[in-house]
């Protein structure tokens, strides 16, 4: 065997290996670019161009491997094109890395809007009922029910003052319950205890900027108008 054939043999096995790394890449690319597609809907069309690069530089391969025996005397040619291919290799670990480097910029990015919107729920749950009117209260809300003149706790005047035309051998009037009402939808609500109506309040979804009443709205919906504010 001559050192011609020695030589060839020894660019065949390089383009084997070569050939095993490059599906070796295109398997941790495929995968990279699964993980990326739920959250970056504007790489899907970069990746599938790389994935197409892929697989042209992969039928490249083939083709070479198959008109190897073709190529024997010519065995600057091969040199180039596996120099050619070494290349495309390293531009698709540069890609791979970049592609990398963003997955865990996402990953950082939606830790910090899962933060934000923990602080903003536990602000929401922590919220306290204040007795003046909120902003949403004072302005037009297209989602909340139109005020009505009545105010937070309605008592009976029977329970502060006697009757002047009740007789003194007639019975006191029974007393009414206590009326309270919800400060956000504006409901009223006879018999019940402040407790309940707290818990009631806080069943609404209330924007914690401008007091906005949400309840129509999605959470989803929510959750944007919410962030709209930090725009």
């Amino acid at each position: 065997m001559g050192h011609g054939d020695t030589e060839n043999e020894g660019l065949s096995m390089q383009l084997q290996e070569l050939q095993v790394q490059k599906e070796q890449m295109e398997q941790q690319l495929r995968e990279l670019q699964g993980e990326l597609r739920a959250q970056r809907e504007q790489e899907e069309q970069r990746l599938r161009d790389v994935g197409q690069k892929a697989e042209e530089a992969h039928d490249q391969l083939e083709y070479w491997k198959k008109g190897f025996e073709k190529v024997k005397e010519q065995g600057c040619k091969v040199e180039i094109q596996l120099t050619e291919v070494r290349q495309e290799l390293e531009n698709r670990t540069m890609e791979f890395e970049i592609l990398k480097q963003e997955k865990e910029e996402l990953t950082d990015e939606n830790e910090g809007l899962r933060r934000d919107m923990k602080r903003l729920r536990q602000q929401m749950s922590a919220r306290q009922p204040s007795p003046q009117p909120s902003i949403s209260l004072l302005y037009s809300n297209p989602y909340s029910i139109p005020p009505v003149p009545t105010t937070g706790l309605y008592e009976s005047p029977d329970l502060r003052y006697s009757d002047p035309f009740n007789t003194a051998g007639a019975p006191p009037a029974e007393p009414q319950e206590a009326v309270r009402q919800c400060q956000f939808c504006r409901e009223l609500f006879p018999g019940i205890s402040i407790t309940e109506l707290d818990t009631h309040e806080q069943s609404h979804k209330v924007c914690p900027y401008c007091s906005l009443l949400c309840d129509p709205m999605t959470q989803q919906q929510f959750e944007e108008h919410v962030y709209s504010h930090g725009d």
